[in-house]
């Protein structure tokens, strides 16, 4: 499946950031992992906080998906040529604990820093489609 891909930048920086916290209210169910560290380094190797309602297992799975496999989505936001925040969703489903859509959100600068960081989220019930329409709009 062909990943499609949103772009904000320049000034419209502040309305991502209103998108991105409707998209919260309206589509998150629960943050699953965050780590804060320097950008490029892989999820496998940032120290993570994790949402103790789930297993170890689950969450080398969730890692495992999103490092194997493509996102559906892709969302950037840019600011004069610099990334301030991308977020990419995918459907992961190993029909045994993961079945659903997840985010992995980046947010680069973290705390008028040098670090980025990277959060996963899971999704209340919805498709694909329906998070593409809510970017399109």
């Amino acid at each position: 499946m062909k990943t499609t891909k949103h772009l904000f930048y320049g000034e419209i920086n502040i309305f991502f950031a209103q998108k991105l916290k409707d998209f919260h209210d309206e589509f998150v169910e629960t943050m699953l992992l965050c780590g804060v560290d320097k950008p490029g380094k892989s999820l496998e190797e940032i120290k993570m906080t994790k949402n103790p309602n789930f297993n170890m297992s689950y969450f080398k799975k969730l890692i495992g998906g999103i490092l194997k496999f493509s996102p559906a989505i892709e969302i950037s936001c840019e600011q004069e040529g610099h990334l301030l925040a991308e977020c990419s969703f995918f459907r992961l489903n190993d029909r045994k604990q993961l079945d659903g859509i997840f985010l992995l959100q980046n947010i680069y600068h973290w705390d008028q820093s040098d670090l980025f960081c990277a959060q996963i989220w899971k999704l209340k019930a919805t498709d694909i489609s329906q998070i593409n329409n809510f970017w399109r709009t």
